[in-house]
């Protein structure tokens, strides 16, 4: 039996908790007169401190411009089955063109900078790498990027990076409402940041996502977008 049921999902600690609700999505224009996506609030680098870890990192580096999310609102996917997959493929193949020569160049630029495995994402525009640490600090100075997160697995071994790549595929290429992922007892980075960024994900896309695994009260938590939840909170109010 599922232990608990949120509208929203936190992930912080290793520990399943409510987020605060998003705000609304705003850009500002950039230097060099792009738009920059300003709707995870704060957003900032991760500036390691000087006695950052040697080894490598598996870090998701968040770009600025996050163009999927004005695309994804024109082509909401409708129907369900066939009808929610074509819109879908449509979306994936829109947000895909859209991001493109930004996630290029950021793997590129990983690419020189030693990094391997670089995964790109179209369901937020961001990419995937395992790198050298000590080239973290170079890798933060780029003005395309929003914010990186770095966690402690790196590879299929990311609960973290396996969460965020089943939302991506199930938004992109099926027609699931309803995804699952795995997230033991202390898998979860602690970042506000990147909670807000799933949060997010679950909302725009109107996901249901089961999270497995965990003990007591974290374990086989769902979490829903906040219109379900609401429907399913009316719901309960009228039983």
């Amino acid at each position: 039996m599922f232990a608990q049921r949120f509208t929203k999902i936190s992930i912080a600690l290793g520990l399943l908790a409510l987020c605060a609700q998003l705000p609304a999505q705003t850009t500002s224009t950039a230097p060099d007169g792009q738009p920059r996506n300003t709707a995870l609030t704060p957003v900032t680098q991760n500036q390691p401190s000087a006695g950052a870890p040697t080894g490598t990192l598996s870090i998701l580096v968040l770009l600025n411009t996050q163009p999927q999310y004005d695309i994804q609102s024109r082509i909401a996917s409708s129907g369900t089955g066939p009808l929610m997959l074509a819109s879908r493929q449509e979306f994936a193949r829109q947000a895909q063109a859209a991001t493109s020569a930004d996630q290029s160049f950021i793997a590129a630029y990983l690419g020189t900078l030693g990094a391997s495995g670089v995964k790109r994402y179209t369901a937020v525009n961001a990419v995937s790498a395992t790198l050298p640490a000590t080239n973290l600090d170079t890798l933060a100075t780029d003005p395309a990027i929003a914010h990186i997160w770095q966690f402690n697995s790196t590879g299929s071994q990311n609960p973290m990076l396996n969460l965020l790549a089943t939302i991506d595929n199930a938004v992109t290429a099926t027609s699931d409402t309803v995804v699952s992922a795995s997230l033991p007892d202390g898998a979860a980075y602690p970042d506000d940041a990147f909670a807000q960024l799933i949060d997010r994900l679950i909302d725009n896309y109107q996901l249901t996502v089961v999270l497995k695994g965990g003990a007591g009260s974290q374990a086989n938590a769902i979490t829903m977008a906040s219109s379900a939840a609401a429907a399913q909170d009316m719901k309960s109010r009228t039983l």
